[in-house]
């Protein structure tokens, strides 16, 4: 009875992994080809991908929201963004709306999140959703919905751009003894390595942000609380951004109380977040059997894309100075490193149980196939559940490597008082220069994935 109960657990077993394993190979995944296009300069391609792999993984969905908004954006389609982004909003919002929702409870849910849950977003992400959307409420004029925008980036600032919410991992004697061992501590070493550059200008919140917001309620403000609370986030915005010339001269106005009279601001991104890949290290066996399989961990890593450049721009033939005003990839990676003690962590301690779950199931099938009386199916179920353990092993080894692949690497500003009619010339754009509107408030925006890329350049008057 024993031997034939074994029997059928092993083929239970390995036909259930079989199905599980045909099935993850069915799965379409287009991140590959929108983190290709977007590295090309190709939004539309990316905005009708991302359209696509939303019809197709719906559990994705407000990824492949924000992915469509921010290539609508850089379209100058900005209608459609703010439908694209108020959507992927809209599910934000109703996590938070819950009666038990708090930020620690969303970043733990981040952290345990693997491919077969649904797309978790991350703080950096939440930060940059709202970041966007207010600008596409402001560049399509529409100053009531901006302040709505402002106030729950505002929000979303307050509760995610803090380190606190990142909770350390339960202490677990056997996971601490794994990240000491020479075997496990070289891989990890090769992930903070690449990580180490992109944190140079590393942060928790993003002056960007708090910039936007001390922009529109000091210059568009409608009375002296406006204005008090813009010059506030001015001075947050200076704080962590203390180099930006546009930031510290918008500050000295706020803090004055002064009219700058026309002013043109230029807000220019470049480059592309960090690339993520999958970084296996091999891990000390658990227990020493030649029924353990090969045991490793599979888990997120980070590298810069490594290009570090500045828009050419001029303005009637003079040079115009931008300064680098919000680090991008130092904002993720700032993030990403405060969550990889508790990645790593649950990690190891999956990899733990499937070990000591492959050794059960090996030892139970080798031991029938091992009888005197064993027969031929006892010894080709023993073969294939080892084969499927290992096979399944390795491939439920997988990093969660989704991301909002679109966003820039850095964001520069600079500001002028070019009059009405001045030419603004970025190199590398296509057709003729730019010639400024009139107004008392403009918004140049200039997006360039790579030197090499198109240079994609749209003038806004936020201020008649």
């Amino acid at each position: 009875m024993s031997r034939q109960h074994d029997g059928r657990v092993s083929r239970f077993v390995t036909i259930g992994l079989w199905l599980l394993l045909s099935g993850c190979a069915g799965s379409p995944d287009r991140h590959a080809a929108v983190r290709a296009a977007n590295e090309d300069g190709d939004p539309s391609f990316v905005e009708s991908t991302a359209r696509a792999a939303e019809a197709e993984r719906p559990m994705d969905g407000v990824l492949w929201k924000l992915e469509r908004g921010l290539a609508l954006r850089r379209l100058g389609r900005l209608r459609e963004s703010i439908r694209a982004l108020e959507e992927a909003e809209g599910a934000l919002r109703a996590e938070e709306d819950r009666p038990d929702f708090s930020a620690v409870g969303a970043v733990s849910a981040l952290l345990i999140n693997d491919l077969a849950s649904p797309y978790a977003v991350k703080p950096v992400e939440r930060i940059f959703a709202s970041s966007y959307q207010a600008l596409n409420r402001l560049e399509s004029g529409d100053q009531a919905g901006a302040r709505v925008s402002l106030n729950r980036l505002r929000f979303i600032q307050e509760t995610f751009g803090d380190p606190e919410i990142y909770l350390p991992p339960v202490k677990n004697p056997e996971a601490d003894r794994l990240l000491r061992a020479p075997e496990t501590a070289e891989g990890l070493g090769r992930i903070d390595a690449q990580l180490e550059p992109i944190l140079k200008d590393g942060a928790f919140d993003d002056a960007l942000a708090h910039w936007i917001q001390g922009m529109f309620f000091f210059r568009l403000g409608s009375d002296t609380a406006d204005r008090e609370k813009g010059r506030k986030a001015l001075a947050a915005a200076v704080r962590l951004s203390p180099a930006c010339e546009a930031m510290r001269l918008d500050l000295s106005d706020a803090e004055a109380g002064r009219d700058a009279g026309r002013v043109v601001y230029f807000m220019a991104e470049s480059g592309l977040c960090p690339q993520w890949y999958e970084e296996r290290v091999d891990i000390p066996v658990f227990i020493v059997s030649r029924d353990i399989p090969l045991v490793s961990v599979a888990l997120p890593a980070m590298r810069p894309v490594g290009q570090v450049f500045l828009p050419e721009v001029t303005v009637d033939g003079r040079p115009l100075k931008l300064v680098q005003a919000s680090s991008t990839e130092g904002l993720i990676a700032s993030h990403f490193a405060r969550s990889m003690p508790a990645v790593r962590t649950r990690a190891l301690l999956s990899a733990a149980s499937k070990a000591a779950a492959s050794y059960v199931l090996n030892r139970a099938s080798r031991v029938s196939a091992d009888r005197s009386d064993a027969g031929t199916a006892e010894i080709a179920w023993a073969v294939a559940t080892r084969l499927g353990t290992t096979l399944y092993g390795y491939s439920s080894t997988q990093a969660d490597l989704r991301n909002w692949s679109g966003l820039p690497a850095r964001t520069a500003l600079a500001r002028t008082d070019a009059p009405p009619g001045a030419l603004v010339s970025v190199k590398g754009m296509s057709g003729p220069a730019l010639r400024l509107p009139p107004g008392k408030v403009l918004l140049v925006s200039i997006s360039r994935q790579s030197e090499n890329t198109p240079v994609l350049v749209r003038c806004t008057t936020l201020s008649p």
